[in-house]
């Protein structure tokens, strides 16, 4: 009986691989022998401006950002500066990008090093020498208890001395009011700079990097056991600068800088896992219903899983609202098939030989012409991020003809 069963079975399915060979295809795809050159990902490079020489294969070939610090004294030193002294010192800084097409992250930095740690003085014959402090007119420099330790780069504060702040610097009490005009100037100058790619916040600690002296007390001192107010932190600048930022900046690629500054984890990036993160959920949630009058809940937050899927969900919902006012006439436009789908997408690529196989680098597809024209030819309302989520010209041209046949059935 066994044996009779095993049979009928080994039987089916020698019947249902042939009917399936019958209907195989096989598809061969053409081999592309470079690596792609994938956009806001692969290398980033930092040179040292006024004292590295750039590389004449700079940059590489598949990387597409570069970092600037940015230090404040040389944007803005007198606080009656305007945005134009902004623009000329990133265009001094930046000269040359975007006929290499790559793009800057910029961070505003007031310390490279602090001197108890070892820091040195900015070199006086290179204008655009990172090293030193950079604090601008009318901001005394700090001072402070911090003693450095023989052959160390950390620092002790005597006991005498355990309750002594810092005074000037980030301590200086008009430095909030200061900040936050020169945040409002970065936004007018950089908010709509093509060549920007985010912007980082940086402006507080070594580096800009939110640390000696912090932010919060979320993460021990450096130097300390314990933290102590107006030395190894900076009461309220969390918030300060978290709203001056959100104000300023209100495209898509600052929407990041915004998550990326509640974030108490490093290196993060668009794919950076929101847990790992550490993104402060609380406080975001209220910046969004504040000052970009959304809505959101702890748990749709944390659904969205990584740093590059929320940073797209505000965008997309920010933007997401388009008038509809399209003639009658053009509404009856339809889509016949998915041929009809491609032909109207291949005139916005300016690749050659297209397919269905076609990867989107290779296409080169003009996602903002397309939007528009499935707009106001069709009245397809896709987002110009939904679109670019794309492998292939197949893969577009499927998301495409499933969007028109919801509404044209």
């Amino acid at each position: 009986m066994k044996s009779s069963i095993r049979n009928i079975l080994l039987l089916m399915a020698f019947g249902t691989l042939s009917a399936c060979s019958e209907q195989t295809v096989t598809v061969s795809y053409q081999e592309y022998p470079n690596a792609f050159r994938n956009p806001m990902k692969g290398f980033r490079e930092f040179f040292a401006p006024g004292i590295d020489r750039v590389r004449e294969e700079y940059p590489y070939p598949y990387g597409s950002l570069t970092k600037e610090y940015m230090q404040w004294n040389m944007i803005e030193d007198d606080a009656n500066d305007g945005v134009d002294k902004i623009i000329a010192y990133s265009n001094h800084r930046w000269k040359g990008v975007e006929d290499i097409n790559v793009k800057v992250i910029p961070r505003v930095f007031l310390v490279w090093l602090e001197p108890w740690h070892g820091g040195k003085p900015k070199d006086p014959t290179n204008p655009d020498d990172l090293t030193g402090w950079h604090w601008p007119k009318g901001i005394d420099p700090e001072k402070g208890p911090y003693k450095q330790k023989p052959n160390s780069v950390g620092a002790y504060v005597e006991e005498k001395d355990k309750n002594t702040p810092i005074s000037g610097g980030y301590f200086d009490p008009s430095f909030p009011e200061r900040v936050k005009k020169l945040v409002e100037k970065l936004g007018q100058a950089w908010d709509n700079d093509p060549r920007v790619a985010y912007v980082e916040m940086g402006i507080i600690g070594e580096w800009g990097e939110h640390h000696d002296p912090d932010l919060s007390t979320y993460w021990a001192p450096h130097d300390e056991p314990e933290h102590v107010a107006n030395r190894t932190w900076i009461p309220g600048m969390e918030k300060i600068l978290g709203d001056a930022f959100a104000k300023a900046f209100k495209n898509k690629n600052d929407v990041f800088g915004l998550v990326r500054s509640l974030c108490t984890g490093s290196l993060i990036t668009l794919d950076t896992n929101i847990i790992t993160a550490g993104l402060r959920i609380y406080p975001l949630i209220q910046i969004l219903d504040k000052d970009y009058e959304l809505t959101y809940s702890e748990k749709a937050i944390s659904n969205l899983f990584t740093i590059g899927n929320l940073v797209n969900a505000i965008w997309e919902r920010k933007t997401s609202i388009i008038p509809n006012t399209l003639p009658p006439a053009q509404k009856k436009r339809k889509f016949s098939s998915k041929n009809d789908v491609f032909n109207f997408v291949r005139p916005f690529c300016k690749g050659k030989l297209i397919t269905l196989n076609t990867g989107f680098y290779v296409a080169e597809i003009q996602y903002a012409d397309l939007r528009k024209a499935l707009l106001e030819k069709y009245n397809i309302n896709i987002s110009e991020y939904s679109l670019r989520c794309h492998a292939t010209v197949g893969k577009l041209i499927d998301s495409i003809w499933s969007e028109h046949i919801k509404y044209a059935l």
